[in-house]
C-alpha cells in the first residue's frame, strides 16, 4: 500500500509552554531530512539520473526510520495520487529487505511555479511508527505582518512550497509527533531572510490550530531551510517559542563544487527543548551518540566516496539525521 504527501518542519505557540520532565525512554526512534535535488526532474537527469538502489543504500545507511523529503517532482498513478517513481522503487528494495516504508507527497501553492517539480513529502518505516493524522496544511495567514515584513513586495506569495503537519505515534499508548517537513525560500534574489522569517512566523500560526485541536505538543520541523545561520530572524523566532535548533554549531550540509562558494548549514532540525520526548536530542554532552544531530556523510555510505561523486548520483544536500525517546504517551 503506497501513501504520499508533502511536509515542511516543526514549531511551538506563542501561549505554549511546555512542561520540563524526563520521561523513560523505552527505545529511541531515528529521523532524519534530505533535500533530493530535483529528484525525478529533467532538471536532474541531465545531471545524471539518481539510481533507486543508490538512494534504498543511502537511506538504509542513515539508519533512520522517519525521513522530511523534499525537491521531489510527482506524476499520477492510475488513482490519481502523486507519485515519483524512484521513490517507489527505492521503498520497495527497502521493504523487500523487511522494512515498511510509507510515503507522502504535499503538492505547491496553486499560484507557485513548476507545479510538478520541488515538492515535499514524508517517510516513515511502518515497522516503528504509524500514520495517525494529516496530512494538514500549516500555511497560516497574517497579511499585517506580511506587509510589515515585504514592503512592497507582500503581495507576493510566501510558502510557496505549501508546509504541511503529519501525525505519527509509536503505538497505542506511546510516544507520537506532529511532523513538518521544511523548504523555506532560498538564497537567490533579495530579502531571503526576511521572507523565511515570514514563512517561519505562518507556520507558527498554523501550527497553533492544529496543535491545539490534535492536542499535541511535540512538534518536529526539519529539512532545508536554507538559512544560513542559527541567528537568523527565523531560526531566533522558532527558538524564541521553545524550540532547539539542531544544526546549532552551523554543520555543512549542502555540499558545493563551486570555488565561488563554500558549503552552508542549510538544513536542520527544530523540535522542543522541553518536551520529554526531545529534551535530550541535539544536545552537545549527551551520553548517547544516537541523539546527536548529525550529518550522514558521502563516506559514511560508500567509504572514500567524494563530495562530487555524492553530488552527481544523488544530491547536492547530504540527510542530516538525529533521534528522539520513544516512551509513554504524554499528551
Amino acid at each position: 500500500m503506497k501513501h504520499y504527501f508533502l511536509l515542511a518542519s516543526a514549531l511551538i505557540l506563542p501561549a505554549f509552554q511546555a512542561q520540563a520532565s524526563h520521561s523513560v525512554c523505552e527505545s529511541n526512534l531515528a529521523i532524519g531530512a534530505w533535500n533530493i535535488e530535483w529528484l525525478g526532474s529533467d532538471v536532474r537527469n541531465n545531471l545524471g539520473r539518481q539510481l533507486p538502489a543508490d538512494i534504498a543504500s543511502y537511506i538504509q545507511a542513515s539508519r533512520v526510520d522517519v525521513l522530511a523529503m523534499s525537491e521531489i517532482s510527482v506524476t499520477r498513478s492510475s488513482t490519481g495520487e502523486a507519485v515519483n517513481a524512484q521513490l517507489d522503487e527505492a521503498f520497495a528494495l527497502l521493504n523487500s529487505q523487511g522494512a515498511a516504508w510509507h510515503y507522502k507527497l504535499f503538492e505547491k501553492h496553486p499560484l507557485a511555479s513548476r507545479q510538478n517539480d520541488q515538492w515535499t513529502g514524508l517517510a516513515w518505516n511502518g515497522n516503528h511508527v504509524q500514520l495517525t493524522g494529516g496530512p494538514w496544511s500549516v500555511a497560516g495567514s497574517d497579511q499585517q505582518r506580511q506587509v510589515e515584513l515585504m514592503g512592497a513586495d507582500w503581495k507576493k506569495v510566501p510558502l510557496n512550497r505549501t508546509p504541511y503537519a503529519v501525525k505519527l505515534s509509536a503505538g497505542q499508548g506511546k510516544s507520537d509527533f506532529l511532523f513538518v517537513p521544511l523548504h523555506l525560500k532560498a538564497n537567490g534574489g533579495k530579502n531571503t531572510e526576511v521572507q523565511r522569517e515570514l514563512e517561519v512566523h505562518l507556520i507558527l500560526k498554523g501550527l497553533e490550530t492544529v496543535r491545539s485541536r490534535e492536542g499535541e505538543d511535540d512538534v518536529i520541523l526539519m529539512g532545508d531551510s536554507n538559512m544560513l545561520s542559527t541567528n537568523e530572524p527565523g531560526a531566533r523566532l522558532l527558538k524564541s517559542k521553545g524550540m532547539r535548533d539542531c544544526n546549532s554549531s552551523e554543520q555543512a550540509t549542502w555540499l558545493t563544487t563551486d570555488e565561488r562558494y563554500t558549503d552552508a548549514p542549510f538544513d536542520r532540525i527544530f523540535l522542543m527543548s522541553d518536551q520529554p520526548e526531545t529534551s535530550g536530542s541535539c544536545v552537545m554532552e549527551t551520553a548517547d551518540p544516537s541523539m546527536a544531530f548529525d550529518v550522514v556523510a558521502p563516506g559514511d555510505w560508500i567509504p572514500g566516496l567524494s563530495a562530487q561523486a555524492f553530488r552527481q548520483r544523488l544530491s547536492d544536500h547530504q540527510m542530516i539525521r538525529t533521534s528522539v525517546c520513544i516512551g509513554p504517551d504524554d499528551d
